[in-house]
């Protein structure tokens, strides 16, 4: 994980467990990973909470989960999880986050 936060053991965990056919990602994550990072560094917070809204990357994603099939989606952000299930598709965070 790039910038660890509440549950990213888990996270990790999780994926390294999964065998490498399942996994699938957009080109588009290393984007919006760098932005992630490059805005968190612009504010010197690299621990900062997660928006609601769907944005324009998410939508990326949800279309390619959605055109190849995807089993489910999995994310930590409660917008896109929610937009995922309005497009019929199952959708988690994979794990279970300690509050």
């Amino acid at each position: 994980m790039v910038i660890n936060e509440a549950g990213s053991e888990a996270i990790e965990a999780f994926v390294l467990a999964l065998p490498s056919e399942e996994l699938v990602t957009s080109a588009w994550t290393k984007l919006e990973l760098a932005s992630l990072v490059a805005r968190r560094e612009r504010m010197g917070d690299l621990s900062g909470t997660q928006g609601s809204k769907v944005r324009s990357g998410d939508t990326l994603h949800l279309a390619v989960a959605r055109n190849n099939g995807a089993l489910e989606v999995l994310s930590l952000d409660q917008g896109l999880i929610k937009a995922a299930r309005q497009l019929g598709l199952t959708a988690s965070t994979g794990i279970r986050l300690r509050r």
